[in-house]
């Protein structure tokens, strides 16, 4: 009888250490569990890298645009300059503005800005490229009392922000003696033999065409045209007249 007390005993004392453990172990110790955080469609937004924004500068295609970045020093004109105190910005140079047909004519008078020793303007007409890259001409003119004489031709392209130098890639060689006979010949059949005087001295001045793509080589006090130069989408054809 005493046994199974005895048994009965150990029994009891064995289920209340064995709740008491569960007790402990589930009840006050701390959980080790990482609970995964459900991804949003914001959240996933937010672990995105933002890509890098690249402003990327878009090449000139009108005229006025090619007008806007040339720089100064390629201009005859005193653009973008300040002059007994007043800042002449390029845009109130523009006397013709011809967008169609690519074409831009400066000069001072559009500036009321004015200057002695004659007058003077600057000639902007793009030739569009055909399988090439367009081509700028400028051409700039100063006119004295003895007739109009050039004082800068250019031929540029617009290349990966550069301005690069065409003239021997785009424009050809001209005969120079036979331009000489021409422009001498016009000279001496409109004003006959006149010895030293001004009017004797010919005078050739390259005209950048407003309409069409055809550049004159011309004697200027007579207007006789010695050279057309075509412009065939590469570069100019020259042709003797």
């Amino acid at each position: 009888m005493r046994n199974k007390i005895f048994i009965l005993i150990i029994i009891i004392l064995l289920i209340i250490i064995a709740g008491g453990a569960y007790y402990y172990f589930y009840k006050f110790k701390p959980s080790q569990t990482i609970q995964e955080q459900p991804i949003t469609e914001e959240s996933a937004t937010e672990q995105q890298e933002e890509p890098t924004q690249v402003t990327q500068k878009q090449d000139p295609s009108s005229i006025l645009d090619y007008y806007n970045i040339i720089p100064a020093d390629y201009i005859g004109e005193a653009i973008d300059m300040e002059i007994d105190g007043v800042y002449y910005d390029r845009s109130k140079f523009i006397e013709i503005l011809d967008e169609k047909n690519y074409y831009i004519r400066l000069s001072a008078k559009p500036a009321n800005l004015v200057r002695g020793g004659g007058i003077s303007y600057t000639d902007f007409t793009l030739f569009l490229g055909k399988n090439a890259p367009d081509t700028l001409a400028i051409a700039n003119t100063t006119c004295v009392s003895i007739g109009c004489l050039i004082n800068d031709l250019y031929f540029l392209q617009y290349k990966n922000e550069q301005w690069i130098d065409m003239q021997d890639s785009v424009f050809p060689k001209l005969d120079e003696d036979f331009i000489k006979e021409k422009a001498e010949s016009a000279v001496m059949n409109k004003f006959g033999n006149l010895g030293d005087e001004p009017e004797s001295v010919p005078v050739t001045l390259f005209i950048l065409p407003r309409y069409g793509t055809t550049i004159l080589l011309k004697e200027e006090k007579t207007d006789t045209v010695i050279y057309n130069l075509q412009w065939n989408g590469k570069s100019f054809d020259a042709y003797k007249q």
